[in-house]
């Protein structure tokens, strides 16, 4: 009987392990899209910006200055969100190598216990 705890156990951390890594998996690909989104369209915004800078398109410094803090705020955010993508890939894969290590013992234990014998030899 406490073999077959030994097995829940493992069965119980592999299912628990493998939803977390279905859901940082969905957390990861939505935080990415946005990003993506994100950064496009700041870089075309910097684009723009700077296109207005060249052209002599403010009126003044005050302008300038007011519409390159907003690009700055927008780009630090912007590096959060790609340190937050950074953390959860880490942990993704963090909990994949535990998830690898649970299903090799498993599948170990399964072996070890395999009650298939040789057939007798015959005469």
């Amino acid at each position: 009987a406490s073999y077959n705890a030994v097995f829940t156990k493992l069965a119980d951390e592999s299912e628990a392990l493998y939803a977390q890594l279905g859901v940082l998996s969905t957390e990861i690909d939505t935080l990415k899209a946005a990003y993506q989104t994100d950064a496009t369209t700041l870089s075309n915004d910097i684009a723009n910006f700077n296109q207005k800078a060249n052209g002599g398109g403010f009126t003044s410094d005050s302008e300038f200055n007011k519409q390159r803090a907003v690009l700055l705020n927008r780009s630090k955010l912007l590096e959060a969100q790609r340190t937050l993508i950074n953390a959860k890939v880490k942990l993704y894969n963090e909990d994949n190598i535990k998830y690898q290590a649970l299903v090799v013992q498993s599948e170990a234990l399964n072996k070890s216990i395999d009650s298939t014998v040789a057939p007798a030899p015959s005469l």
